[in-house]
């Protein structure tokens, strides 16, 4: 992977930009500044993350194409919403599983935007039952679930938003606990 940045200061500028004009007239003024500055390195950031992920495992895709790819599109559903923003006010991609459709799957989540960046890693809305295998799994494996030896999280990371995960047992489970610091 390149030691160069992905990302520049222009991509937060603009996604601050977006926040406050979240308007289509305003978007398609500056649809090329969004090309350039916050599509484009996402994309080229996710065709960096295919070797790294493939050595992870062999079943995960990071896939830079534009359209059906790992990289969320920029408008909104805003069809059942309360909020009619047309326009997300971040930027994210999904490094999911070669079956993330055929069966629950885990995946990785990439999140950039204006005063806020993480990573995820996850099961997302697993079912009943999955869940129940996640949570007996950890429990019973807490060295590989990384809930026994997960660091604490330096001072840049907790600067930069990102939460820190906690585990403790109630009954005969190990209850995970997420929080922003």
């Amino acid at each position: 992977m390149p030691e160069s940045a992905h990302f520049t200061p222009q991509t937060f500028k603009f996604l601050h930009a977006l926040a406050r004009h979240n308007e289509r007239d305003w978007f398609k003024a500056h649809q090329d500044t969004y090309e350039q500055a916050v599509r484009a390195p996402f994309l080229a950031l996710i065709t960096a993350l295919q070797a790294p992920l493939a050595q992870i495992s062999p079943h995960f895709r990071a896939d830079p194409r534009k359209l059906g790819g790992s990289l969320f599109r920029i408008q909104r559903d805003t069809r059942f919403s309360g909020d009619k923003q047309p326009y997300k006010t971040w930027a994210g991609a999904r490094l999911f599983h070669e079956r993330h459709r055929e069966r629950p799957a885990p995946s990785f989540y990439l999140h950039i935007q204006a005063g806020e960046c993480f990573v995820g890693a996850g099961v997302w809305h697993p079912e009943s039952a999955t869940l129940k295998q996640l949570r007996a799994f950890i429990a019973d494996n807490p060295a590989d679930g990384g809930v026994r030896s997960m660091p604490r999280p330096s001072p840049a990371v907790t600067n930069s938003g990102a939460s820190a995960c906690s585990a403790r047992r109630r009954g005969t489970r190990r209850i995970i606990r997420c929080s922003r610091i």
